[in-house]
């Protein structure tokens, strides 16, 4: 048995512990962690296919169907065929999709917020830094952005 804890289980559990207080804040809103990030990217890609979706958050196809199935019976988003391939759908936010970006950009920010007060500003300048850094090493990007080429 080691000695010594491994010490990437507190990035794990940090992360749990982060994700369950977004989800309080988030929980007035009607939108889940999950569905905040994919409508934030939507808006920032939309028109967009459910396949590019799939390929921006490094996800199975049959996960982001998932997502964009409960995304559609909310009425966050619409589906379309495509004006320039037929044969394809893009998805766009719907009106109720789109009022609900201002709150999750506020509870966004509340939660950088949330570190900063518990690490202190510049503890947690290097943690975002590092976490972004590491996210980039993993080869994982925000969605819509390419991923750095790895040195």
């Amino acid at each position: 048995m080691p000695s010594k804890p491994h010490r990437f289980h507190g990035i794990l559990h940090s992360a749990r512990l982060l994700e369950q207080v977004l989800e309080d804040r988030l929980a007035p809103t009607g939108v889940s962690p999950r569905q905040a990030h994919v409508l934030t990217a939507i808006n920032e890609l939309e028109p967009v296919s459910q396949s590019c979706l799939a390929e921006a958050f490094e996800v199975k196809q049959a996960s982001m169907s998932t997502m964009i199935d409960r995304l559609l019976a909310a009425d966050f988003i619409s589906r379309a065929p495509d004006p320039l391939e037929r044969r394809r759908n893009v998805i766009g936010l719907t009106d109720k999709g789109r009022s609900k970006l201002d709150a999750i950009h506020k509870i966004w920010s509340e939660m950088d917020e949330h570190i900063q007060t518990l690490l202190g500003a510049a503890d947690a300048d290097s943690y975002f830094r590092l976490s972004a850094e590491l996210r980039g090493a993993l080869g994982g990007h925000p969605p819509g952005q390419r991923p750095r080429p790895v040195a």
